[in-house]
């Protein structure tokens, strides 16, 4: 099946940038995955930058600062919600960094440690009420590719609902035992999941009949009781598997 390029949308404000050009040089390399790149007016867009599903308000540490200190990211923030879609703020500084850019002066000249410190905090509050609001910032660093890189990688999979990880890990239990069987991965074991396939642990139970006699047959485990005859199994190991496999 022929893959739909991704709708890539960016700033004209963008247009030359740095940051524009390590776009392009993400989007270039696979032209079959994205569209070509759209110039859209800001008023327009409404956020710096959208691919797919996805939006992003690319600030650099001063351009965050500022933002945040003046509310400025307040009226982004609501406009970012507008649009529907999960939206973030990546920022091209490590929180060390943008910390150091803190302005020094005021407008009634050099700032006291007091006033500093409170600059500090009103960034690390606002961080705080940006990811509460959906609207977390993203620390990624200077390197425009490296960023970029993520930027365009956290968008596919937003765009995808790509979250399996490597491994045998997944969100379920119930998908992790599934992967680990033979040729299963993490489509075939999603696949399986939703049509209701499971794993289940199970004992070949010893059982007497009425005249005494002994049978033994395999069961379903759903007793955590049952779990406690092998050594070191405790009752609340036991009672977290059952309820991990949902056997009950």
């Amino acid at each position: 099946m022929k893959q739909t390029p991704v709708e890539v949308r960016m700033s004209s404000n963008e247009r030359g940038s740095d940051r524009h050009i390590a776009l392009a040089n993400v989007l270039n390399r696979h032209p079959e995955r994205y569209g070509s790149l759209e110039w859209v007016n800001t008023d327009d867009l409404k956020i710096d930058l959208q691919i797919g599903d996805a939006g992003f308000e690319l600030k650099e540490r001063s351009d965050y600062i500022s933002s945040m200190f003046n509310g400025h990211l307040a009226g982004q923030r609501r406009s970012a919600a507008a649009m529907g879609i999960p939206c973030c703020v990546p920022v091209f500084a490590s929180p060390v960094e943008v910390m150091e850019a803190i302005p020094t002066q005021g407008p009634n000249g050099y700032k006291t440690n007091q006033e500093m410190r409170r600059d500090v905090y009103r960034i690390i509050k606002g961080d705080a009420a940006l990811t509460a609001s959906n609207f977390a910032p993203a620390y990624l660093g200077s390197d425009y590719d490296l960023a970029m890189e993520l930027i365009v990688a956290r968008a596919m999979a937003i765009n995808s609902g790509t979250i399996a990880l490597p491994g045998a890990k997944a969100e379920t239990v119930q998908c992790a035992m599934l992967r680990c069987l033979p040729r299963v991965g993490p489509t075939l074991a999603d696949a399986m999941e939703a049509a209701g396939i499971k794993v289940a642990l199970v004992a070949n139970v010893v059982r007497r009949n009425s005249m005494g006699e002994k049978t033994t047959e395999f069961t379903v485990i759903r007793d955590p009781g049952l779990l406690r005859i092998v050594p070191g199994m405790g009752p609340i190991t036991a009672r977290g598997i059952i309820e991990a496999l949902k056997t009950r």
